[in-house]
């Protein structure tokens, strides 16, 4: 009876602290290769759970040739190619790592000038037996939305599709000027080819200038910059509010562009709600534009936003007002004291 007991004790125990037994999640295998200046790399991780990859590879003079960090397959496999620039001859150092790893795996490739899998001359005779390494190309690239409005942040995605791109080849899409300048700091973001298509988030930040631009899209040799992309200047319009009081001079107006100027123009949640007035408010207020009744409507329904406005851009004028409304309150209710006593 006292062996069953510590058999179920010890099963117990073995159940409820799965630290100290569980598998510890480690890259299984690593292989790299350089053929035709293109590096691939392969391996797999003994356990997925969607788990982000990091490779490094160090060049034969001990400096950083790449570094890329990618999710690996549902059956924890990986592959990653990039095109290998500057090429040093000798053994590159090929480390693999990732979240909730903690031993890197390291494996070596070698490249040699001479070698027929480096990419050299080829030789002029004979032919290859596997039709040659096809161009890569970037067959089209699509961006939403192709504009925003100067002083906002906006987040662009930009869609791209390749062809003869190797899954795993980094793809970098840039905002460049008109004439494919590029900026001052450079606005970037990459993402990885996965079977001939990618989606690059890329964010513009609050202090791009108006004006126009385009969307560099580069894999490897691969360039293209057909995109155009415009930064338009600030609109100087409250739409509804305009439609509402029949001209954008109206000092009611004119107050609450002062308030989206100095107030909600200053910080990230204002901008957000400015961005997205901009975007959706134009059909709202062609609408009201001709309907007479509701532009009364709306001009009544604007009066507390015209108030708070007018107090947090004039506070000391509300402090001195209420003081005001203070003291002829106080003033009345003793002079009715006063009256009720005599």
């Amino acid at each position: 009876m006292k062996k069953v007991f510590f058999c179920l004790i010890f099963i117990i125990l073995l159940l409820g602290a799965p630290p100290c037994f569980a598998q510890e999640a480690q890259i299984a295998t690593l292989s790299a290769e350089v053929k035709d200046l293109r590096v691939t790399i392969k391996g797999s991780v003994n356990i997925p759970q969607s788990r982000q990859i990091t490779l490094k590879v160090i060049d034969p003079q001990g400096k950083l040739n790449h570094l890329n960090q990618f999710g690996c397959q549902n059956d924890g496999t990986f592959q990653y190619s990039y095109k290998l620039t500057s090429p040093s001859q000798g053994a590159y150092q090929v480390f693999a790592g990732g979240t909730g790893i903690r031993t890197l795996k390291t494996t070596t490739m070698s490249y040699s000038a001479d070698s027929g899998d480096s990419g050299g001359d080829g030789g002029g005779g004979g032919g290859d037996e596997q039709g040659g390494t096809q161009t890569g190309i970037i067959k089209g690239v699509t961006i939403t939305p192709l504009s925003h409005v100067a002083g906002l942040a906006q987040e662009i995605t930009v869609t791209v599709t390749t062809e003869n791109i190797l899954d795993g080849t980094v793809v970098k899409a840039e905002l460049v000027t008109a004439q494919g300048d590029s900026l001052i700091p450079a606005v970037t973001a990459v993402d990885a080819v996965v079977l001939n298509s990618t989606i690059i988030r890329l964010t513009i930040p609050d202090t791009v200038a108006e004006g126009e631009y385009k969307i560099k899209v580069t894999a490897d040799d691969a360039v293209n910059t057909q995109s155009a992309y415009t930064i338009s200047a600030p609109v100087d319009e409250c739409f509804i509010a305009t439609a509402a009081y029949g001209t954008k001079y109206d000092p009611a107006v004119v107050m609450l562009r002062q308030f989206r100027d100095q107030w909600l123009l200053t910080n990230e949640a204002g901008k957000a709600f400015v961005q997205y007035y901009y975007q959706n408010s134009p059909p709202i207020a062609r609408f009201i534009a001709n309907q007479e009744g509701l532009k009364t409507l709306i001009r009544f329904a604007l009066i507390p936003a015209i108030a708070v406005a007018y107090a947090l851009m004039h506070p000391w004028v509300v402090v001195a007002v209420s003081l005001l409304v203070a003291s002829i309150y106080v003033y009345y209710r003793r002079s009715k004291s006063t009256i009720s006593v005599g």
